[in-house]
């Protein structure tokens, strides 16, 4: 279940508007307290993240960084309450953060959600109550959907992935400093994009809507990468097989898939073109 209340109470002893937590999850008896909360918060980079991405499915119960390298989160989630209105709070960069996390369930299964953004971008911006409603509302049961559908992560759960596994290494690259989750994840939904292109995957005008609804939410922070060290870190990612990186790129906008045959190369060419972009 979805709960959208029009407004929440700060909790006591909450430090600052934007550090209280944002989401309550419910998993039946297994309780998850404000403190939990209030860091995933901090981790995801946006209260919005944590609405759109962290409340169905997460695992652990750690919500810790572990050597500066991943995080997880606590629980499976039956009901949600996410009391949006708190948004208001958020820094605007960190309130574009959790954007780009929604902006992906329009990528990977709700073409709706994803032309909602294209043109209505600037209400959601501009934090219009009943757009912002509707895209955490839509964002949330998507990827509620897919749970569901893969609790034990057999496989249509990796679709989740898209623009994570190498925005996860952008993260690791720059030390967890430079961009904010959400950021990394936007460019690697714009790598993802190119990936796709080059290969084939998906046609060009598809590649520039995701590219032009990603930059169309703000400038993200430019990057200062070699393209040899994140190949190093994607070797190391989790979901890498036998030395074969799993990348999730789009067919079309609200259809993606799971790839295993990406060449070298085309991740080396997505890479020098993020990083291009990031400077112009």
């Amino acid at each position: 279940k979805l709960f959208l209340p029009a407004a929440a109470p700060r909790p006591p002893g909450a430090a600052r508007p934007g550090g209280w937590p944002l989401v309550i999850v419910v998993p039946g008896s297994l309780g998850v307290d404000a403190t939990h909360l209030a860091h995933a918060e901090t981790l995801t980079g946006a209260g919005l993240a944590v609405f759109v991405l962290d409340s169905f499915g997460a695992r652990g119960i750690t919500s810790t960084v572990t050597n500066q390298t991943q995080y997880s989160f606590a629980g499976s989630a039956w009901d949600v309450l996410a009391a949006w209105r708190v948004l208001s709070t958020l820094p605007e960069r960190e309130f574009r953060s959790g954007l780009y996390e929604a902006l992906k369930c329009g990528v990977i299964g709700n073409a709706e959600l994803f032309h909602q953004f294209e043109q209505n971008k600037d209400k959601i911006l501009k934090r219009d109550p009943a757009a912002l409603e509707w895209v955490i509302a839509e964002s949330v049961k998507l990827k509620a959907s897919v749970v569901s559908a893969d609790e034990k992560e057999n496989g249509l759960r990796r679709v989740l992935n898209f623009g994570h596994t190498i925005g996860h290494a952008l993260e690791a690259e720059t030390g967890y400093r430079g961009l904010l989750h959400g950021e990394a994840v936007a460019w690697g939904m714009i790598a993802a994009a190119h990936i796709a292109e080059i290969t084939g995957k998906t046609d060009p005008a598809t590649a520039e809507r995701i590219q032009g609804a990603v930059l169309g939410l703000g400038s993200l922070p430019p990057l200062e990468i070699r393209s040899r060290n994140i190949l190093q870190r994607l070797q190391a990612d989790k979901k890498t097989r036998d030395g074969v990186v799993h990348l999730v790129l789009p067919r079309q906008i609200g259809k993606v898939e799971v790839a295993t045959d990406v060449p070298e190369n085309s991740i080396r060419q997505a890479l020098h073109e993020i990083r291009r972009l990031s400077h112009l």
